[in-house]
């Protein structure tokens, strides 16, 4: 057996038989796929240049085009830090944030609403009426609006910041014992009020309210006068009409050895009934009183240190 393989032949007859050609013809073939093959990338790189550029270009849309009108990558210009937004991505469709909600003003008794059993509380105490957190007003159950004064008042931007009445009530049971009210409301929640029975030491509401605000804000008037040892001391420019010392109906005002009461006429005429203390003295109108007179006034002390209220 010969084992003897003829590799060359075995490998050209493989491949079969193709068209005959001279070796020029076969070089120019080659030649024309080189040049295929250098037109395609030639292409590419193109187009890929364009896609790029034009990402480029859409960054920086304010940059001069260079004299080839190639564009050019560059570095971002820097952000001015007032034009970068602060609102959150959302903010666009969140909701818009709405205005407190305010009652109607309150200007007139029938305004005033008398208190619910889930109000009770708001208006528990010794003072009958009171303002609620929206600003609206109410009164206790068993009390009567007589009147409503708006004392003060201050908006912005449309809304009240601020509200103060002057209210006159008066129990159901005693209609003709008149109850004076000062009641504070602010927006960002301070309410305040206070109470007097009308005429305890002035004769009319406006003059009580303007006592009532100076005490509030911490403006508390000057004495008219005090005592030492017992004797009557002037703090002021006045005249002494009628004196009573160590009256026994000032004993729930502080001792009585240091007590005097007096009826003065002050610079401008102003004539009041004053109890001078050790410190300082309280004073009423002589409106206030049954009867212009010393003993009105005692008995005027008396009666207001029995009900608990006293006098300013």
């Amino acid at each position: 057996m010969d084992t003897q393989i003829d590799w060359r032949e075995e490998l050209d007859s493989s491949f079969g038989h193709g068209p005959d050609g001279t070796v020029a013809d076969y070089l120019g073939e080659g030649h024309r796929a080189v040049r295929r093959r250098r037109a395609a990338v030639s292409v590419a790189g193109l187009a890929a240049a364009v896609v790029v550029g034009g990402v480029v270009w859409s960054l920086a849309p304010g940059d001069a085009a260079r004299s080839d009108g190639v564009p050019v990558a560059t570095q971002p210009p820097a952000l001015d830090p007032t034009s970068i937004p602060t609102s959150s991505p959302t903010s666009a469709t969140a909701e818009p944030m709405s205005s407190p909600t305010v009652a109607a003003l309150p200007t007139r008794p029938a305004d005033v609403s008398t208190a619910t059993a889930a109000q009770r509380d708001e208006v528990a105490g010794p003072v009958p009426a009171t303002a609620m957190a929206d600003g609206s007003l109410v009164v206790q159950r068993g009390w009567v609006v007589e009147s409503v004064e708006v004392v003060a008042r201050t908006t912005r931007d449309g809304v009240d910041e601020m509200r103060q009445w002057g209210l006159v009530v008066s129990p159901e049971a005693s209609p003709d014992e008149d109850t004076w009210v000062l009641v504070t409301w602010r927006l960002d929640g301070g309410i305040s009020a206070s109470s007097d029975p009308a005429g305890k030491s002035t004769a009319d509401l406006d003059t009580w309210i303007a006592q009532m605000q100076a005490l509030e804000q911490g403006d508390v008037p000057p004495s008219v006068a005090h005592t030492e040892g017992g004797r009557f001391v002037a703090d002021t420019d006045l005249e002494v009409i009628e004196a009573v010392a160590h009256p026994e109906q000032a004993a729930a005002y502080g001792p009585v050895a240091e007590a005097v009461a007096a009826k003065v006429r002050l610079a401008d005429g102003t004539v009041l009934f004053v109890l001078a203390r050790a410190e300082d003295s309280l004073t009423v109108e002589p409106a206030v009183l049954d009867a212009p007179t010393m003993a009105a006034f005692l008995r005027h002390l008396a009666a207001q240190a029995e009900s608990g209220e006293g006098v300013r």
